[in-house]
Order: structure tokens, then C-alpha cells, then sequence
């Protein structure tokens, strides 16, 4: 019986130190030191809503005039945070020619358009690991610029600058390409453009 009692005393004080106090410990240590980051990175638009959060990509293909980030391998919806995950499809596969070849003739007809004539960055056309990548590398971006501009009808000089200024080091030293956070960018040049 005595082992019995010191069984389920244990159990029920681990419960209320790891089950209880432990992750209420660290939520209010979060909250404190780095709310943003705790509460999900969540930007908020001019009206104070909540337009998305730095750390999940959003679907961008609905209009010519924002800048597009990597096609989204998520299930579903695009850029579905509930369905995250790779494609797992092979470079080798019948099935990945496919949608690389898609996601090709989807770019093909603006970058025409706009007068691009530079080949379509490899990143535009294949998906990320996680499907949900709220980044692109900086060369991605700077090539949409032409088509940017002409759907939002700015200049492309002005609008390339305000792209350089998103522009993000890398934190890994094997990865130095910079890069630009698309909800961010997409959010300033609304805000310079005046257009959604």
C-alpha cells in the first residue's frame, strides 16, 4: 500500500509540475521576453486587422500585381498551414516535370507581357520542404519587378529600390543569397501604391 501511495503521489506531482506549472513557466516567460514571436509573428494591415504572419507564405496568384512566392505543395487550399508539408515528389518523376511545367506556363505569359525576358528563376517553379515558405531569394524577386510594375502601372527603378530595401541577410553561412519576407514586401508596396 505504502508503494502504492508513493506511486501516485509522484504521478500526480509530475502531472502538476511538468503537466502544469512547467508549460504555464514558459508561456508567461514567452509572453514577457518575446510576445510577437509567442503570438504566432502575426502582422497587422493599416486598419490594425490581421493580415497573416511573417512565418507562413500566403497564396499571392490571384492578381498580377502582387509579388508571387514559390507554388504551394500543400493539400487543398494553397498555402493550408493545416496541410504543411513537402510534395516528396522526385526531380526524376513523371509527376514533377509536370508541375514544374505548370507552374512554367503559368509565368510564361506575364513575363512576356512585361517585357521579361530573362529565364524564370528555378524557385518559382518548384515547391519549398514545408510548402509553406513565406520567403524568396532576393534574384526571385528582383525578377518579378518588371511585372509588378506594369500591373500596378509604377516605375520599375523606384519599385526595384523598395524591394532592395526588404532585403534580408541570410543567418547561415552556407546559404549567403539574401531574400525578402513576400507579405512584408507585398504589405509596403500596397502602402506606396495606394492599390490592393
Amino acid at each position: 500500500m505504502k508503494t502504492l501511495i508513493q506511486s501516485l503521489w509522484t504521478a500526480l506531482s509530475m502531472t502538476l509540475i511538468l503537466g502544469l506549472a512547467y508549460p504555464l513557466a514558459m508561456t508567461g516567460a514567452a509572453q514577457v521576453l518575446f510576445p510577437a514571436e509567442a503570438n504566432g509573428s502575426l502582422v497587422r494591415g493599416a486598419t490594425g486587422a490581421v493580415v497573416g504572419s511573417s512565418l507562413v507564405g500566403q497564396d499571392w496568384s490571384g492578381s498580377a500585381s502582387w509579388f508571387q512566392g514559390r507554388p504551394s505543395a500543400t493539400s487543398g487550399d494553397a498555402y493550408n498551414p493545416l496541410a504543411s508539408g513537402g510534395s516528396n515528389l522526385s526531380p526524376q518523376g513523371r509527376a514533377y516535370a509536370d508541375r514544374v511545367a505548370a507552374s512554367r506556363l503559368a509565368w510564361e505569359p506575364r513575363a512576356r507581357e512585361a517585357g521579361q525576358t530573362g529565364p524564370i528563376p528555378g524557385v518559382l517553379l518548384a515547391t519549398s520542404g514545408s510548402g509553406l515558405d513565406p520567403h524568396l531569394d532576393l534574384e526571385a524577386v528582383l525578377w518579378q519587378v518588371p511585372l509588378v510594375a506594369k500591373a500596378r502601372g509604377v516605375d520599375q527603378a523606384a519599385l526595384e529600390k523598395t524591394v532592395r530595401s526588404h532585403a534580408l541577410s541570410s543567418p547561415w553561412p552556407w546559404d549567403p543569397s539574401p531574400y525578402v519576407n513576400l507579405l512584408e514586401l507585398n504589405m509596403d508596396v500596397e502602402r506606396q501604391t495606394g492599390k490592393r
